[in-house]
């Protein structure tokens, strides 16, 4: 028996299921329902493309979705794939590390973002995404990476507190901020 693939396109779900609707049938019920032994395949479509505003199930915005993958490629050593999600034209403000009360400096493109990053690599240093809040393009992610306050002035229980801003689909601002509520504060938040 031939082994189907469960790739679906918005037309198989209908308008009011979901994503949970797309979740079961590649659970293992299905299989047991059906007497069909699926092979997951990744789909093209994401739920938020189906997702409605009264479907509980779905509530990951896609510029969430596009900061975790991104941090997802770097924490596996791709640091090439997390630039991959800024544009070219970044703007990004940062904190000196070396700097106990850092005044933010403002960088344009990737050169300096490439660099750090590769810095923090170099120190076998991991990010992972704690917290994220979204308010439209705008985009705040709590980052934790082990040791960090190690290697600068500024003490924050090794985590950063980022404020990304969206356009088109790629980040096009990056904002380096002392804590939380600042965060929310620059992303409208609060």
């Amino acid at each position: 028996m031939q082994r189907p693939h469960l790739q679906e396109d918005a037309r198989s779900v209908s308008p009011n299921s979901g994503c949970a609707a797309r979740q079961w049938r590649r659970s293992s019920s299905y299989a047991a329902l059906t007497g069909v032994r699926a092979e997951v395949m990744p789909i093209n479509v994401q739920c938020p493309s189906v997702a409605r505003e009264h479907d509980p199930v779905m509530t990951t915005d896609t510029n969430e979705v596009a900061i975790r993958a991104a941090y997802d490629a770097y924490t596996s050593g791709d640091i090439e794939g997390l630039l991959a999600v800024f544009s070219p034209d970044l703007e990004w403000t940062y904190l000196d590390p070396s700097a106990e009360n850092a005044a933010p400096q403002v960088c344009r493109g990737l050169v300096e973002m490439r660099r750090a990053l590769r810095r923090q690599a170099d120190h076998g240093l991991k990010a992972s995404i704690e917290e994220v809040h979204v308010n439209g393009s705008e985009v705040v992610a709590v980052i934790h990476t082990s040791g960090l306050d190690q290697l600068r002035g500024r003490q924050a229980n090794d985590r950063n507190y980022e404020v990304f801003s969206f356009k088109d689909g790629q980040i096009v601002a990056l904002r380096a901020c002392a804590d939380l509520a600042e965060a929310l504060r620059v992303a409208g938040l609060v």
